[in-house]
């Protein structure tokens, strides 16, 4: 009646907005009326048959996630006007209800007929219904073997479906019903929320202009109903959510949150900090707090169903424990990230390690301000350093409550700093630029008062008092502070934060990157990289304000010379905006005018490097003045900052150049050219290698092996020359397909490059100023047979063994902490081999506890030194591995030394010996003992062969250390003994009770030692004096 009234009475209206109407609808074309895409109806019917029920049936009730959900992009709001006209049941009259879920979804309606408990849940997937029918009454759910039968039928949406079905026909209220959409189901918690919102309303009700502000901590299902109820949802800023420390937990027993009634018109409010008691609410209900852990749905069930007649009773369970007034301030404090509100309101203690609020406090009164006092800011890099062992950021929330600055109010500021240094704060009052500097020693805070204004600072005799007065951290806190004052920007004050200090370098980093959004925005699929060459200051603000770190690969930080303080407009860096779409990008090379920089700070620049540096006021008091100065410029970077070059591109494989050690990035994108400081061309003799193997930068499976870095060419070093074999090969040391081969200073410097894949190389020798290149095949099959072998000597002389046994190894894909022995010892072996597999060994049988460390007595020595010194880092200069020789082809399972794992601090260790087993080391590889030793010894081919052979082969056990690799029982190691095995002329294994003195080997007189005597009776029988 009241509809067709509406219509009469405002027909003339309606009929005159018509086509205006329909003129601004037409606009909007991607809004849709009610939903029509998918039609429901058949499947509806059939459940009501399915249930033998009419839309006149009493007691029906209907749940549905349409609304919420989408299908094909459409929503389904159509949907629910089927199902109110096929079942007869409405929202208006309560008993269809629509179930809060994510759009995406499946949609679905369940059917409950209260009757009989039945119930058909129809979900649409796939395009097409599926439904099935089950009987879900609320009392067989309370038990394991009823909810599971019910949970195979329903899935997911069981929980849903069987709590809020039998909610509706126990005849629940509407409000908590409302509760229970929104929530998706109904548990304890959820009631426990209605209950919370029930108390509130009665104990604490509304006044004009007032509202309720909840600060849930600890954060349960509560949340949702409170939000449901009193309208103080998480967008509207009526709810902020926060978990509960456990130290608050064991402080307060059930608290449900604190309630504050806020006076608008006031700007005051009283807060309640009530609790839930779910002891009470478990017994009521029957229930025990092991059964949630033994039938977790079946006793949540049960305790819905014991909860409910209590649901307008809510004193039942709720108690107020604690009611404070609630100042702007406060709510504001309540409110933050990083704040305790139990801790805020006095209820809990704060359980920082640190007692800082004293110190704060005496500060505070020293500098005669208090919490309302404008202008305040204090520094600190509490957060940052620890105190004997505990970390600080707890003394950030004391800051915050005692000086009343915070960080989100930007006058709090954490300094970054290394977690070795003391803790400090300062207080800066701007209004009289005096501060309090506070730092924590010996257990105590000692503070110190002084006047940080500009002209103090930046004068000679100022600054001497005030690095008297505030130590290390003088340029910190009269940078910082006095720019803060100022009105720095936030951003910028981030930088600082991170730089610890303020200075004109950090000033440009965040004058270079202003430029760089300005002017060189981010498009779909793109990112920066910054190459920081030169670097200084400004890589910090660079990596806060893009977040271009290293970490991420995305800022590279060289060094590069004659620039900085030489050049008025130096080089300042490379910003490459990378499209990961299209794999290339673009670049620009940057300067920045230090000479506009001083001019308007009133500096020189000479002045940043005075006579006597750091010690003169000088050299700090120009960073000072010239980092106030440039202040006002912040918002102008055009000023500084400006390209050195038009755009360019940048290919994916300059990209990975431009961030390699060794690597110019101006030269390496033909910015500059290259300077000619290597004494050797080796361009030349390298593209012709390549040529000669038909292979470029780009062709697989290339590796180079030279001696550069090592050789020296007329007195000249050679390490130039690896930055010019990956430019011109694409090989790197990064990149594990570069190996550098250790040789001594005074051999020829040489390169290989081998071919993978077809096992050719050319080798390139240079004698006489110019290279000699020759090509040989180095595959296994060829270098481990006489004439194959004779072929690759004849072809690569003296450095035959070196490159056919590591070029193999690196095409074999060995580790590459294998192949770092293999550089070191500058060709591959069974014995370098063998001291791998007892590096592996040690490292997985003998793991270093807190204050122990290795010492390795390689005797007998033979190759496997080379690798136990790389891969343990045990070495004879920092006497942790001592080298001595004793008999070693005495058996073929030979000793192969002793490790020694010594514990400084009980000044004590433990020993163990290793054998070697080189007849299974033959056995595996095919290889016989003899071949090792074979006739004409060096001259035979069978000595390279054999040791080939046997190398290659060992290569697939290197993680099987175990196999060739034994040790015998361990033993305990005193001071003395450890002193007396590294000690000439004593048998480790003697000195230590493992052999017997007649066993050691160039013993003649039988004291157990080898000593000059034992020489001279040698010397004796070969004169044929004597005999042995």
């Amino acid at each position: 009646m009241m509809k067709c009234l509406w219509e009469v009475t405002e027909m003339k209206t309606i009929s005159a907005l018509g086509l205006m109407l329909l003129l601004l609808c037409s606009g909007f074309t991607g809004i849709a009326a009610a939903d029509d895409s998918i039609d429901i109806t058949g499947a509806v019917q059939d459940a009501m048959t399915a249930l033998n029920v009419t839309s006149e049936t009493p007691g029906l009730c209907v749940l549905t996630d349409a609304g919420y959900v989408k299908v094909n992009g459409e929503t389904t709001q159509g949907c629910i006007a089927t199902l109110r006209e096929e079942t007869g049941c409405s929202v208006g009259d309560g008993n269809l209800l629509t179930i809060h879920r994510a759009v995406n979804k499946p949609l679905w309606f369940v059917i409950f007929d209260n009757g009989t408990k039945d119930c058909v849940y129809t979900v649409y997937k796939n395009r097409a219904f599926n439904a099935t029918k089950v009987n879900i009454d609320g009392e067989n759910a309370t038990t394991s073997e009823g909810w599971n039968a019910m949970k195979d039928v329903l899935g997911s949406d069981a929980f849903t479906i069987v709590t809020i079905a039998n909610a509706h026909g126990y005849g629940a209220p509407y409000d908590f019903l409302k509760c229970v959409e929104f929530h998706n189901h109904f548990c304890p918690g959820v009631t426990s929320g209605y209950m919370l919102a029930d108390y509130l309303l009665k104990e604490y009700p509304l006044g004009a202009d007032e509202k309720y502000v909840v600060i849930s901590c600890p954060i349960w299902c509560k949340d949702d109903a409170l939000q449901v109820m009193l309208d103080t949802t998480v967008g509207k800023r009526g709810i902020f959510a926060k978990n509960m420390p456990a130290h608050d937990e064991d402080a307060i027993k059930n608290a449900a949150g604190i309630y504050i009634v806020w006076d608008g018109t006031l700007g005051s409010g009283t807060g309640h900090v009530l609790s839930f008691d779910f002891d009470h609410a478990r017994n009521v209900s029957d229930v025990t707090k092991s059964d949630f852990e033994t039938y977790p749905m079946a006793s949540r069930i049960k305790m819905d169903w014991g909860m409910m007649p209590y649901l307008d009773q809510p004193e039942t369970f709720i108690s107020t424990l604690h009611t404070f007034n609630v100042s702007s301030a406060m709510l504001k404090r309540l409110e933050l990230a990083g704040v305790d509100p139990y801790v805020e309101i006095g209820l809990v203690d704060d359980p920082c390690a640190i007692d800082i609020s004293g110190a704060l406090q005496d500060a505070m009164a020293t500098l005669e301000v208090s919490r309302d006092t404008p202008g305040l800011c204090v520094l600190t890099d509490a957060g940052y350093a620890m105190v004997d062992g505990n970390t600080t950021e707890c003394c950030i929330g004391t800051i915050e409550r005692d000086t009343g600055c915070s960080i989100s109010d930007g006058n709090l500021l954490p300094v970054h700093r290394s977690v070795d240094k003391p803790l400090w704060f300062a207080i800066f009052d701007n209004e009289t630029k005096n501060c309090v500097y506070a730092v924590y020693k010996d257990g105590a805070f000692a503070a110190t008062e002084v006047n940080i204004a500009e002209e103090n600072v930046t004068a000679g005799d100022g600054w001497n008092a005030t690095k008297k007065a505030l130590g290390a951290d003088a340029f910190t806190i009269a940078g910082v502070a006095n720019a803060w004052g100022y009105g720095a920007p936030n951003d910028f004050l981030k930088c600082v934060e991170f730089h610890n200090h303020l200075c004109p370098g950090l000033s440009s980093g965040y004058l270079i990157a202003g430029y760089i959004r300005e002017n060189y925005p981010l498009g779909a699929g793109e990112s920066y990289t910054w190459i920081g060459c030169p670097n200084w200051c400004k890589e910090d603000a660079i990596q806060v304000l893009l977040d271009l770190t290293p970490g991420k690969k995305s800022l590279i930080a060289k060094q590069r010379s004659g620039e900085l303080f030489v050049k008025e407009k130096p080089l300042a860096g490379i910003l490459i905006v990378w499209n990961s779409t299209a794999k290339s990008g673009r670049g620009v090379a940057f300067q920045y005018d230090w000479e506009t920089a001083c001019n308007l700070s009133g500096i020189n620049s000479g002045d940043f490097k005075p006579p006597g540096g750091t010690v003169n006021p000088l050299f700090w008091t120009t960073r000072i003045k010239g980092s106030l100065g440039l202040l006002p410029y912040l918002d102008q970077p055009g000023m500084f900052v400006s390209p050195t070059t038009d755009e360019f591109s940048v290919t994916s494989e300059q990209l990975d150049r431009v961030k390699m050690a060794g690597v110019d990035p101006y030269v390496e994108l033909g910015l500059e050219d290259a300077p000619n400081h290597c004494a050797i061309d080796i361009s030349g003799a390298l593209q012709d290698a390549m040529a000669t193997l038909e292979v470029s930068r780009d062709s697989p499976g290339l590796c180079v092996l030279t001696d550069a870095g090592y050789a020296m060419v007329d007195g000249n070093t050679t390490e130039c020359c690896i930055g010019t074999i990956e430019r011109d090969t694409g090989c790197s040391i990064s990149n594990g397909n570069l190996l550098p081969v250790h040789r001594s200073v005074d051999k020829p410097l040489w390169f290989v490059i081998f071919d993978n894949e077809t096992k050719d190389c050319v080798y390139a020798v240079y004698n006489d100023g110019v290279f000699t290149a020759t090509e040989v095949n180095i595959a296994e099959e060829n270098v481990t047979t006489g004439d194959g072998w004779n072929a690759t000597k004849k072809a690569l002389g003296a450095d035959a063994f070196t490159i056919a046994g590591v070029a193999n190894t690196w095409g074999y894909g060995a580790p590459n902490d294998f192949l770092k022995c293999a550089e070191f010892h500058n060709h591959i072996c069974p014995g370098l081999t063998s001291g791998y597999m007892i590096a592996e060994y040690v490292r997985e049988n003998y793991p270093l506890g807190a204050g122990e460390s290795y010492t390795w007595i390689g005797c007998p020595n033979w190759c496997k030194e080379d690798a136990i010194q790389i891969h343990l880092d045990l070495t004879p200069g920092k006497r942790s591995m001592i080298v001595k020789q004793r008999e070693i082809l005495v058996d073929d399972d030979r000793l192969a030394g002793i490790l020694i794992i010594w514990n400084g601090t009980a000044d004590s260790g433990r020993g163990v010996s290793f054998r070697y087993d080189k007849g299974e080391s033959c056995n595996l590889t095919g290889v016989a003992v003899d071949d090792f030793s074979p006739p004409g010894g060096k001259s035979n081919p069978l000595f390279w062969t054999a040791r080939l052979k046997n190398g290659f082969g060992l290569l697939q056990y290197l993680d099987q250390p175990e196999i060739i690799i034994s040790t015998e029982a361990e033993f305990n190691v005193t001071s003395d003994q450890l002193n007396r095995v590294k000690m000439a002329g004593v048998d480790p294994y003697v000195e230590l009770g493992l052999a017997e003195s007649t066993n050691v080997r160039g013993d003649f007189n039988g004291d157990g030692k080898v000593t000059s005597a034992d020489a001279l009776i040698l010397l004796q029988v070969a004169a044929g004096k004597t005999a042995l």
